[in-house]
């Protein structure tokens, strides 16, 4: 994230990320406690931490409501590239 947000903004892009995280269900099980309107729209943003936390849950044997293993491993092969491919960009820019 140095790379695109630079030293001033790195930590307020930091603490986005993280809330995205705690929003899509990585660190908690949004199910319970997000509002019905989230519940709905989590599954539909293009947030990989939701369909690697799906992905978790099914390894580990625990129930879950919305499991669908192709979606979730296709979601989080494209996030692998994308977000790769920012990687690579933003190091090269910066050796300019």
């Amino acid at each position: 994230m140095g790379y695109w947000a630079g030293k001033t903004l790195s930590s307020f892009v930091n603490m986005l990320i993280l809330i995205g995280w705690f929003t899509s269900g990585l660190l908690i099980d949004t199910t319970k406690i997000l509002p019905e309107v989230l519940q709905n729209l989590v599954p539909y943003l293009p947030l990989p931490t939701y369909y690697y936390g799906q992905l978790a849950l099914w390894a580990g044997g625990i129930p879950t409501e919305h499991i669908h293993l192709w979606l979730d491993l296709q979601w989080l092969i494209w996030a692998k590239y994308v977000f790769g491919l920012f990687a690579v960009w933003g190091y090269r820019r910066s050796l300019n």
